[in-house]
């Protein structure tokens, strides 16, 4: 069954933490309302990768031109970590046109994310992606 987190959650980095010890989800409504964390902050982790799936799927097998298109249709509404998100789920899809290999997909889709976005020490959404393949055991099989 699914696990969900409510209350006292204050900040990226306690997600990241609830993802750590097996939780499935978290309700957030209070830290918003409160201003504890900003929604600014939880909308740039997926805002810019939404609706990018499609320069993924009509650039199969070239994720740097996925990924270009990604980004610059994501800063029609999106910034910062937004697009990096963006610019990271259509290279994936991109990639995935010519391997069916998870670790591959990955590695090629972050070469299009800027250094900073992957640094585990910041909150980006590479950053917060990296760590989550990191603590997922078993994302190969979720993936497959």
């Amino acid at each position: 069954p699914a696990i969900t987190a409510s209350g006292g959650i204050t900040s990226i980095e306690e997600i990241q933490a609830l993802d750590g010890m097996g939780i499935d989800a978290a309700i957030l409504g209070k830290a918003l309302y409160a201003g504890k964390l900003e929604l600014k902050s939880v909308i740039e982790q997926i805002g810019g990768q939404i609706f990018v799936d499609t320069w993924g799927l009509i650039n199969p097998g070239n994720p740097k031109a996925a990924s270009e298109s990604a980004k610059i249709a994501a800063s029609v509404s999106h910034d910062g970590e937004g697009l990096e998100g963006a610019a990271f789920v259509a290279a994936a899809i991109a990639e995935a046109f010519v391997t069916n290999d998870v670790d591959k997909i990955v590695e090629v889709a972050l070469s299009f994310v800027s250094e900073s976005s992957t640094d585990t020490r910041t909150n980006g959404f590479s950053s917060f992606l990296v760590y989550i393949i990191k603590q997922k055991r078993n994302y190969k099989s979720i993936l497959s």
